[in-house]
C-alpha cells in the first residue's frame, strides 16, 4: 500500500483486510449480473449507493475510493456498474486537486476611465 493520507487512516488497513477476507473466504455474491439488487451482497449495494450518494462528504468517497483501489479484484467482476461512479469520483478528485493549484484570489480587473477631467 502506498502510504499517503488517506491510506494511514486506522479504518483503510482493516477495511482492505475484511474485503480481502471476505474474497479468499467466497463470501461475496458469485452472481455476474450485478445490475439483480436482490443477487448482490448487502456491503457493496450499501457501498455503491454511497458512493453514488451525491450529499456525502468528498472526503468520504475518497475513503471509499481509496478501499476499492486496494481491493480491486473483488470489484473487477461488477466492474461495468461500478466504472461510472469511479469515473465520477475521479473527476472529482482532479477537481479538488486543480483547486488547490489556483491561486487565492482571482486577478483583479482594472477598469481605465476614459475620463481623465477628475485627474490633477
Amino acid at each position: 500500500m502506498k502510504m499517503d493520507e488517506l491510506n494511514l487512516h486506522p479504518c483503510i488497513v482493516l477495511m482492505v483486510c475484511l474485503l480481502k477476507h471476505i474474497e479468499a473466504s467466497e463470501i461475496t455474491s458469485s452472481n455476474e449480473n450485478f445490475s439483480q439488487s436482490s443477487k448482490r451482497s448487502a456491503w457493496m449495494i450499501c457501498m455503491y449507493k454511497k458512493l453514488n450518494d451525491p450529499l456525502l462528504f468528498f472526503n468520504i468517497k475518497s475513503f471509499l475510493m481509496h478501499i476499492i483501489i486496494h481491493t480491486h479484484t473483488i470489484f473487477k467482476r461488477y466492474a461495468h456498474t461500478w466504472l461510472i461512479p469511479i469515473i465520477y469520483m475521479r473527476n472529482q478528485m482532479f477537481e479538488h486537486s486543480s483547486e488547490d493549484l489556483r491561486p487565492p484570489h482571482p486577478p483583479q480587473k482594472y477598469q481605465f476611465s476614459s475620463n481623465f477631467s477628475k485627474l490633477r
